[in-house]
This record gives structure tokens, sequence and C-alpha cells, in this order.
């Protein structure tokens, strides 16, 4: 079967477009001392400086960004709630106190989705560990063993998105083997 483009009232509709779900790597920083060049008409970052991401090691299929839109009663009032769902697998201590300054700090994140696309979460906020991390043995052999730590935070706009090469010069890669 070939694929079709369409055009419907000016907007083009690509069915042949490949669109991954979820996240392939989470990067975070301390929420201070970061200074970022945006266009907030675009929503796109063009430079970030002043921090360093760090890597969050994750499994296939357990990590998430959802972005949602709340409008106020009067109608004017916009904001964005952004969420990021980070899981580390099987229990350590060394992961233990990851999971401690996760749930105790205001940080920023830079989200690489699984289409190869960079998102700078939190813009003008910062995100926080909410209500909802936990760390668990699981019950039987099938479930999880792991800490799960859910981010959040309200912003003035959903996450920017940053050039890969941008992205790149700010993160740290994890040290593998000695």
């Amino acid at each position: 079967m070939s694929c079709s483009n369409f055009v419907i009232n000016g907007l083009k509709f690509d069915e042949c477009e490949s669109n991954l779900a979820g996240v392939k790597n989470v990067y975070l920083t301390d929420a201070s001392d970061i200074s970022v060049t945006a266009d907030t008409t675009g929503l796109t970052i063009s430079a970030i400086s002043g921090a360093t991401f760090y890597h969050y090691g994750m499994d296939e299929q357990v990590g998430y960004l959802t972005t949602t839109s709340s409008v106020g009663d009067n109608g004017k009032l916009r904001y964005y709630t952004n969420e990021i769902r980070i899981a580390f697998p099987r229990l350590s201590a060394e992961k233990h106190v990851e999971f401690m300054a996760l749930t105790h700090n205001k940080v920023k994140a830079l989200v690489e989705d699984n289409n190869g696309v960079w998102h700078y979460v939190s813009y003008d906020q910062y995100l926080r560990a909410n209500d909802g991390a936990t760390a668990q043995t699981g019950q039987s052999f099938d479930d999880d063993n792991q800490y799960e730590v859910i981010l959040s935070g309200r912003s003035g706009y959903p996450p920017f998105i940053v050039d890969e090469a941008v992205a790149r010069g700010v993160i740290e890669e994890p040290v593998v083997g000695n």
C-alpha cells in the first residue's frame, strides 16, 4: 500500500511520516544559574549556558513527557503543566541517593524523544518531584523493582524545541565501566 499526502484546509497530512511515542533520554540540571536564548514565539531554544545536564538512564518504554494546557475561568489565564516520568530499574544504595536528590531539588530538563526531537522543559519555571515518587520492590517476579519519579511544574510555555547540536553541547553522558 502506498503512502499519500493530503492537504485539508491548508494543513498537510503525511501518512508516511513516522511518529514513535515515548522518551529515549532524560537529562536534568539544577534549576539555578542557567541561561537560555529563546524564541518565545516559535518556541525554540538557540543557546543554553551556565549548566551541565546529566543523563538519567531508563529502560525502554518507561518514560514519558506530557504537557497539559489549562485556561482559567476568566478565559485569559493560560498555563501549561509539564510532566516527565523517570523510572530507574532495580533498587540499589547508589540509586536511592539519586532518588532522594531528585525528590528534593528544583530542576530543568532536556528530553530526547524516540523521534530524535529534543525538548527543553519549563522554560520560565522549574520542575519538582510530585507526590507520586515511589520506590518499590514489587510483589511477584513480574512486578517492577524500581524507583519512579514524576517531575512536574507549571509554566507559561509548553516545552521548547532545541536543536540537537545545542542540546549535545550541554549534556554529560554517563561513564560506563572503568
